[in-house]
């Protein structure tokens, strides 16, 4: 029986039956609809298993086999392929890595071929958004600003859109060590910088 599926936007899921004695019946695995075709073109079924020496669940073919012998299927390398490498196709001498570290993510942005050996690094993300934000004050793509809006008694108080991280993060701040009444009069109701 083949292995169902479910696509809900720019996600397949693909269900596949849990390893032995996991406690529950099958495990969903994440892909882009984009691979769903050539994993269904599969002949059998796909099965997981935890691996012995990391423990992470990976999925895995069945073997093809034609007069009881396995045999090689067009479009695949391996006679029983795991699905992670058929997927990233990595080539000789390499593995592949999952950047979240979910081996059920088998999403194309979640795979990475690295040679043997050699240890994923996530790149560091930069950017405004990215930036040391203290409570209250949060990046607005759209306005390319740092809104700063702080609670004070239950009630929310807009302090104003920043062109840095620094002044907003000061203005929050400020506010919660002075409360509404010392932040008005030293800032004023409304600050834009």
């Amino acid at each position: 029986m083949k292995n169902d599926f479910i696509v809900r936007g720019k996600v397949a899921t693909l269900f596949v039956e849990a390893p032995p004695n996991a406690g529950y019946g099958s495990v969903e695995v994440k892909i882009d609809p984009e691979d769903l075709e050539y994993i269904k073109g599969w002949p059998g079924t796909w099965y997981s298993f935890i691996h012995k020496r990391n423990g992470l669940i990976y999925v895995r073919a069945t073997a093809h086999k034609v007069a009881g012998r396995a045999v090689s299927v067009p479009g695949f390398e391996q006679k029983q392929p795991l699905l992670h490498r058929a997927i990233a196709k990595p080539e000789r001498g390499q593995n592949t890595i999952f950047k979240d570290g979910d081996s059920l993510n088998l999403t194309r942005d979640n795979l990475v071929n690295l040679p043997i050996g050699e240890t994923y690094v996530p790149e560091e993300k930069t950017g405004p958004e990215y930036a040391e934000m203290v409570k209250g004050v949060h990046y607005r793509k759209d306005k390319q600003r740092y809104e700063v809006r702080c609670f004070y008694q239950s009630k929310a108080h807009n302090l104003g859109v920043y062109k840095d991280v620094e002044t907003a993060n000061e203005r929050a701040t400020d506010f919660r060590n002075m409360g509404p009444i010392g932040y008005w009069e030293k800032y004023g109701k409304w600050g834009t910088v």
